[in-house]
C-alpha cells in the first residue's frame, strides 16, 4: 500500500521508491513505540521555523520524522545523511529532545523477498537498511539504492505494460 500511495498517487511530486522506504521506517518505528507506550506518534509533524519565505507571506516549517511527546526520532537509510543536524534544528525550533534508543526492529517485510532492519544507534536516530534472507538463512545486505532498483524492477513488472516484456507473456 506505501509503495502504491506514492507511486500511483504521487502526492504531486516525482514518484520515487526511496520515499515508501522511508515511511515503512516510520511506520514500524512508531508501532514499537506504540506497542511500548500506548501512545500514538505523530509523523512528520510540522515545527515552525519563526521565519516567513516567499516575500514574508508563508511561515518556514519543519517537519520531524516521528514524535512522541517531546522525544523526536529521525529516520535515515544507512549510509545516508547524518540525522543530528535535523535532531538539533528539531530540538531548537520544537523544544524537542532526542528519543531513546530502542532495540532493533528485524525482518519487515518490504517487497518479494526484500526485508528491512531498523537500528538505533544514537538517541534519537532511527536508522534503516535492507537485506534478502534467503531460504538457508543467508542474509545479503543490499545497499538502499540496490533495494530500490530490484523493487522499481519488480513493481514495473505487476503492470500490465511492464508485464508484456517478461518473459512467459
Amino acid at each position: 500500500m506505501v509503495f502504491g500511495g506514492n507511486l500511483a498517487l504521487g502526492n504531486g511530486k516525482h514518484p520515487s521508491v526511496y520515499t515508501p522506504l522511508h515511511e515503512i521506517a516510520q511506520i514500524n518505528v512508531s508501532k514499537k513505540l506504540y506497542e511500548m507506550t500506548g501512545q500514538k506518534p505523530e509523523l512528520e509533524k510540522s515545527l515552525e521555523t519563526g521565519e516567513t519565505e516567499l516575500f514574508g507571506l508563508l511561515k518556514k516549517k519543519y517537519e520531524a520524522d516521528i514524535v512522541l511527546g517531546n522525544e523526536v526520532w529521525e529516520v535515515k537509510p544507512l549510509n545516508g545523511e547524518d540525522p543530528k543536524p535535523q535532531l538539533e534544528l528539531c530540538k531548537k525550533i520544537g523544544g524537542l529532545t532526542e528519543g531513546k534508543q530502542l532495540k532493533p526492529i528485524s525482518g519487515i517485510s518490504v517487497f518479494d523477498q526484500i526485508k528491512m532492519e531498523i537500528t538505533f544507534p544514537n538517541k534519537g536516530e532511527a536508522i534503516y537498511g535492507m537485506y534478502i534472507q534467503n531460504d538457508n538463512g543467508t542474509r545479503t545486505t543490499l545497499t538502499t539504492a540496490a533495494a530500490a532498483a530490484i523493487i522499481a524492477r519488480g513493481l514495473v513488472k505487476m503492470t500490465p505494460a511492464g508485464r508484456r516484456f517478461s518473459p512467459g507473456y
